[in-house]
């Protein structure tokens, strides 16, 4: 006789329910703990794929920060420390800006306003940014993007930041 977690040899009478819920309860927690073993040999795994980048990259500085959104975990190599990012963070920018256009928070025909004082000095002053030098103007979401992405416009991603509840 068998059921799903042991069997049970010809002639023997089958364990008591308590017993088999018990059985169950356990395997149960060593499935859960085998998981949490491979998710930490996952963990330690990218910790070294990082770690082996950091050498690949010498003499340069190799910098990097991931976290586990869900579990808070977080990996690194000089994790901590502050690199330039140049225009590395405008497609995430829009991305996060994406996403709350597909919630229904909001549109991509939505609208920011802006003035001269929104131009950054000494940043690059692309399309947004140079009509700004002459007037106010009005842009839909998808006009700060396409600028802040196809023409790295840090005028357009600076107020998609700020939409954002960013820096």
């Amino acid at each position: 006789m068998s059921n799903s977690f042991f069997t049970v040899p010809a002639g023997r009478a089958q364990a008591p329910a308590a017993r088999r819920g018990a059985i169950r309860r356990l395997a149960a927690a060593v499935c859960c703990v085998f998981a949490a073993l491979a998710a930490d040999a996952r963990a330690d795994a990218l910790q070294t794929d990082l770690d082996a980048l950091a050498l690949r990259a010498r003499p340069a500085r190799f910098g990097v920060a991931v976290l586990d959104l869900r579990s808070g975990a977080r990996w690194g190599v000089d994790a901590d420390r502050r690199f330039p990012m140049m225009s590395d963070f405008k497609a995430p920018v829009a991305a996060a800006v994406l996403a709350r256009i597909d919630a229904g928070a909001w549109s991509m025909s939505q609208t920011i306003a802006l003035t001269r004082r929104d131009v950054v000095p000494g940043s690059a002053v692309p399309s947004i940014g140079a009509a700004l030098e002459s007037a106010p103007a009005v842009y839909t979401l998808d006009q700060l993007m396409r600028a802040a992405v196809t023409q790295s416009d840090n005028t357009a991603v600076d107020a998609l930041l700020e939409l954002l509840g960013g820096p």
